[in-house]
């Protein structure tokens, strides 16, 4: 009889526990864009919304989530459409679909399973970024001092030895990668408690149209957070990438008594093979706790000669999970460029 209750039990709490760990949250971005050069003959506008919807189950040991977006953008001049094209996706893109097992192993340690889509970040940078070995194009964070990394299909396991050494393996299928071909990949990282020294981290791809790509990052508090790192892919003697990301974060007291959380960055990018060298110094700060100001300027430097960017953006929350996004760019490199957006971000 006991087991009997027990067996009804299980049958009636265990749909409630799976459905308890299950989550819903979306979304949706909104801007108009505002752009003036030459080659547009003027200002032009286009409208941009992306509504996203995504859905996640965790548990103590699993985790399975998915995310979609929809890419809608229209203008009424076919270049500024073209433009836009070149930097958005119209359509359904799906952001992830994976799941994550983990479960105990040897030596006191933890293993995780990974399959799926999923967003991956094995390179560091506040902006311009290298380490990303699992991808053989570059790609730059969305936002200054964001460290976001880029969806792909994947196999992984992750294994931790203690608390300070990690290893990961990974499989690319050839599902949609930038080359269209399977890749196998490695990371081994550890991280410090140390004073100076944060994380160390070296990674290898082997892209099966023989390709090979490894990389070298070390993370350290020297009074200033400093990011060093190296990139090749073994193609020409001097085919390497060097990064340089140095921040600071810090806050000022007003005699009012307000604090304002700043933030001061300077990222460069050495691009030896291609001739091209990146700087980027930012600065942030934080009015009150619904508002931000951002202040940049890219530059770039080379065999194709000097080009720059100063712009800034702010950010203003409106309530909670509602953001309202403005920002301002002028643009010099093949030709001068005036940009303006205006925007709103919701989440629930």
């Amino acid at each position: 009889m006991v087991k009997k209750v027990a067996a009804a039990l299980t049958m009636i709490l265990l749909p409630i526990s799976l459905i308890a760990s299950v989550s819903f949250k979306g979304g949706v971005d909104l801007d108009a864009v505002f752009m003036n050069a030459d080659s547009l003959g003027g200002w032009v506008s286009a409208y941009v919304a992306e509504p996203r919807f995504s859905v996640l189950f965790s548990s103590e040991d699993l985790k399975a989530e998915a995310e979609g977006t929809y890419m809608f953008f229209r203008s009424t001049d076919e270049k500024a459409e073209e433009l836009l094209s070149h930097t958005l996706k119209k359509g359904f893109n799906l952001e992830k679909a994976y799941v994550k097992f983990r479960f105990p192993s040897f030596n006191d340690g933890m293993m995780s399973l990974t399959a799926g889509r999923i967003p991956v970040s094995w390179g560091m940078g506040s902006y311009y970024r290298i380490g990303d070995t699992l991808f053989l194009d570059d790609f730059s964070n969305e936002e200054i001092g964001k460290d976001k990394g880029r969806s792909t299909w994947i196999v992984s396991a992750s294994q931790s030895f203690g608390d300070i050494v990690k290893a990961d393996i990974a499989f690319v299928p050839p599902f949609d990668t930038d080359t269209g071909k399977e890749k196998l990949a490695a990371m081994l990282s550890a991280s410090f408690d140390d004073r100076f020294f944060k994380e160390a981290r070296v990674s290898y791809s082997y892209d099966f149209s023989n390709v090979h790509k490894a990389s070298a990052l070390i993370d350290m508090n020297l009074f200033l957070d400093v990011v060093l790192g190296v990139e090749s892919t073994f193609s020409a003697p001097d085919d390497a990438k060097a990064l340089i990301n140095i921040s600071k974060s810090f806050s000022v007291e007003a005699e009012e008594g307000n604090s304002y959380p700043m933030n001061v960055f300077l990222c460069s990018l050495l691009d030896f093979e291609a001739g091209k060298y990146h700087l980027l110094p930012a600065y942030t700060v934080g009015i009150g706790s619904r508002t931000s100001v951002s202040l940049f300027a890219p530059l770039e430097f080379g065999s194709a000669g000097f080009g720059y960017a100063l712009g800034a953006s702010a950010s203003f929350l409106m309530v909670d999970g509602v953001d309202i996004k403005c920002s301002v760019s002028y643009s010099d490199y093949e030709e001068a460029a005036l940009t303006a957006s205006l925007g709103m971000q919701a989440r629930f």
